[in-house]
């Protein structure tokens, strides 16, 4: 029975090419994009799961008060702390980083070196290709990635080599290449490229002690004997909470263990999380949400065409139930040639899938994301690639199969049963379609017009003028800026420990048990000026006055706002336990455009050696100029030394490019709907035509103008495609609004336009579609048409 079934469905198959290669074409590329978003997704929710024991790792995090979000910066000594003294802990795993300088040869790199404990490698699976693991334990040896391998030394082997750290500076130490690790997946929580051991922290860049609570590490993991004791660990976490407030001055409130499965996806709802992260949530959901939409966009256009195509098959229908078949043997029938279909449409799928997986790595690389499609070794992909061809063959096939198989051999024969489909039902899922194809028409114009105003929005203080360019060194500022300032096109020279749009840094304000938090920045001098910070009240600094850097502040409006004031000037705050004279307001403005809204900010002076950046104002059209002429500089003035610099427009350019990606992939979706509403709409005008014919050729005789016939065939789909493009463009424009928020602090929302052209446009298209039938129709003589009725 299986293999006549399989006869009849290949038979119908190749005896209707085009409407077979149109549905399994849809299909194919809507399948592609869902394929693209579980792997995204599932990529995303796995990112740790490959370490042999993570189901046991849990990593550490402090709730503090007056903090929404729990915090992952823990003290050093908690870890050894926690696995010496509590009953189920197996060990404790610390995992930090320190910026530094090194050399391999004639050249020097800027470096995040990655701070471990020992036993990180016996924990944690990233394989090691050349030397021995255990060469970590040396505090005089170090392990890194193939990557930096070939970085630091070319094609020569690394094995056993020297760099030296912080060359040219004082305390600079060389260490030996121990051994070679592959490089970390780019979707994992750990990123390095150089580990070294944890004694490093006793002798790098400010140096500390392992038993200081104020040092802090950027993860922390404990090795649960059992996961089951969770609760009864966390319990006794507790335990540390005074020793940790009294040595860091804080005012935490509980420990928390966070998976290892979920220290990934969660970032961002981690505060000081420093660790590489996922996207926002809103890039998941959003992406599945679109997939979603093209998917059911290709099943409702499967399922119009199948039913309008059903004449076709009306009178086999009938012959197979005189000769004895059940109406659930027809349907079983119809549903194979369906399920059939949706088969081929996988094979086009997974081709399709090849050829966008890599479009998909370049535009979003920018997040660190890099899929790969491995059907075999991945069973989740494969039994969703199965549940999916199930539903679909389901959700395209079941109605015309029910609706087929329900003709009555009599009706059928006598001829009152002729043309299938085009009812009620089969025009509501057209215009679900048309809402659909405007929803992601909507979509598309509004991140693409997001993008041009992020590139036109102003933050509220210098985002064009300004190189930044990182400092190695407590006399780099003073050194670096004298040289600087001979170039006349350099219009204005500061410094800052913090660097605007590159990092929120949040500190209680008044007392701790007040709950109270601000921004704080810590600049240099010439600052506002140089940055375009506007002062509204009261000075800025002054670096010859001394008290300037003990205990003065400038505040931003915001923070006057939030303290319900109505002047900051001869006021007085808390900051650090200190208190400070608010000399100055400054105007509100956003860190970036992509995350966080206007905050409360403080603003401290610095001194030179404590700056990390030096920033540069120039006018725009110079800026490259500028950045080639401060390269130069510094590497006569730093040979050993790497120059680094970043223009300040960088906060955003990540947002503009999301932005745009978003836009591009919304593009695509939008004309693979609009292709799909259209061969749905022609194969149900087609059908309509066919059906009324005698009709249309009667009026025309008659004397019936083309403009009245277009009406009186076709005014049901006027009625469909305005509901269709009400409900889109609500829809719509609800949906990308939801977007723009989740994705963008700073967004233009959807404007009216944006409605309007998705609207014109699909009904434009819809208007071609019927005009284009309806023409064919018109050149036919009617006589020939009475003659053949």
């Amino acid at each position: 029975m299986i293999k006549n079934y399989l006869k009849i469905a290949f038979r119908h198959i190749t005896r209707n090419k085009t409407y077979v290669l149109a549905n399994v074409l849809g299909l194919g590329l809507a399948l592609s994009c869902c394929i693209i978003a579980f792997v995204n997704h599932n990529m995303a929710l796995t990112a740790d799961t490959f370490h042999d024991n993570h189901e046991h790792l849990y990593r550490v995090l402090v709730q503090t008060d007056g903090l929404g979000e729990p915090s992952c910066d823990i003290a050093t000594p908690l870890a050894p702390l926690a696995s010496e003294e509590i009953s189920g802990v197996k060990a404790g795993i610390r995992f930090g980083s320190k910026g530094v300088i090194i050399q391999s040869g004639p050249e020097v790199f800027n470096q995040e070196i990655a701070i471990i404990d020992p036993n990180f490698l016996d924990i944690f699976n990233f394989p090691i290709l050349a030397g021995e693991k255990s060469a970590i334990n040396d505090p005089s040896q170090v392990l890194i990635t193939e990557t930096a391998a070939k970085k630091y030394f070319g094609e020569a082997s690394a094995l056993q080599q020297t760099i030296i750290v912080n060359p040219g500076q004082g305390g600079h130490k060389e260490f030996i290449v121990g051994g070679i690790l592959k490089d970390p997946p780019k979707i994992s929580s750990l990123q390095f490229d150089v580990l070294t051991n944890i004694a490093f922290v006793e002798w790098g860049p400010r140096p500390d002690t392992l038993i200081n609570w104020t040092n802090h590490m950027s993860a922390t993991f404990l090795q649960l004997e059992n996961p089951t004791e969770k609760e009864a660990i966390t319990q006794q976490l507790q335990n540390y909470i005074t020793i940790y407030n009294e040595g860091n001055g804080n005012s935490a409130v509980k420990f928390l263990l966070q998976p290892m499965k979920e220290v990934y996806i969660e970032g961002e709802d981690v505060n000081n999380n420093w660790i590489s992260r996922s996207l926002p949530p809103v890039f998941y959901w959003g992406l599945w949400a679109m997939a979603l939409m093209i998917l059911l966009n290709a099943c409702l256009n499967f399922t119009n065409t199948t039913v309008s195509f059903s004449n076709k098959r009306l009178k086999e229908m009938g012959v197979r139930k005189v000769m004895g078949s059940g109406r659930t043997q027809l349907m079983l029938q119809l549903l194979g040639e369906s399920l059939v279909i949706c088969i081929l449409a996988t094979g086009v799928a997974i081709i399709a899938t090849e050829y966008f997986v890599p479009i998909f790595n370049q535009m979003w690389g920018i997040a660190n994301i890099e899929l790969t499609i491995d059907y075999l070794g991945n069973p989740d992909l494969l039994l969703f690639l199965g549940g999916t061809i199930l539903l679909v063959t389901l959700l395209a096939g079941a109605y015309p199969a029910f609706y087929i198989s329900s003709f009555k051999p009599t009706h059928i024969f006598r001829g009152s049963t002729k043309f299938g489909g085009d009812n009620w039902f089969v025009r509501s899922l057209l215009g679900f379609q048309v809402a659909i194809s405007i929803m992601t028409i909507i979509g598309g114009i509004a991140f693409a017009q997001n993008g041009e105003y992020l590139e036109n929005f102003d933050l509220g203080y210098n985002t064009k003028e300004i190189i930044n360019v990182k400092l190695n060194g407590k006399d780099a500022y003073t050194t670096f800026k004298n040289v600087v300032l001979q170039n006349p096109d350099i219009q204005g020279v500061t410094g800052s420990r913090n660097n605007l749009g590159f990092g929120e840094h949040w500190y209680p304000l008044g007392k701790r048990e007040e709950n109270r938090w601000t921004q704080v920045q810590n600049v240099g001098e010439n600052f506002f000026e140089v940055m375009g910070l506007n002062i509204l009240e009261g000075r800025t600094f002054d670096e010859k006055l001394a008290t300037d850097y003990t205990n003065a502040v400038l505040v931003n409006r915001k923070f006057i706002k939030d303290q319900q004031w109505t002047t900051g000037l001869d006021k007085q705050i808390e900051i650090f336990g200190e208190q400070q004279n608010i000399i100055g307001v400054v105007g509100d403005f956003y860190q970036s455009a992509m995350v966080g809204n206007q905050s409360p900010n403080v603003f401290r002076l610095n001194k030179p050696e404590q700056y990390r950046t030096l920033k540069v104002k120039v006018n725009k059209d110079k800026l490259l100029a500028t950045n080639a002429y401060l390269e130069e500089a510094w590497k006569a003035t730093f040979p050993l030394r790497p120059f680094e610099s970043f223009y300040q427009d960088k906060v955003t350019a990540n947002g503009l490019i999301i932005s745009q990606n978003i836009a591009w992939s919304y593009l695509f979706l939008a004309i693979l709907s609009i292709i799909l509403a259209a061969t749905g709409l022609f194969s149900l005008v087609s059908l309509n035509v066919l059906k009324r014919a005698k009709e249309i050729a009667v009026r025309r005789i008659l004397g019936a103008t083309p403009e009245n016939i277009t009406y009186i065939v076709n005014k049901h789909y006027i009625l469909i495609f305005g509901i269709g493009s009400v409900l889109g463009g609500l829809l719509g424009a609800w949906f990308a609004q939801i977007l723009l928020e989740q994705a963008f602090a700073v967004n233009q929302g959807v404007s009216t336009m944006a409605i309007v052209l998705s609207m014109i446009g699909i009904c434009t298209i819809g208007a071609l579609t019927i005009g284009g039938k309806l023409y064919s129709v018109m050149q036919t003589n009617p006589a020939e048409t009475l003659k053949n009725e």
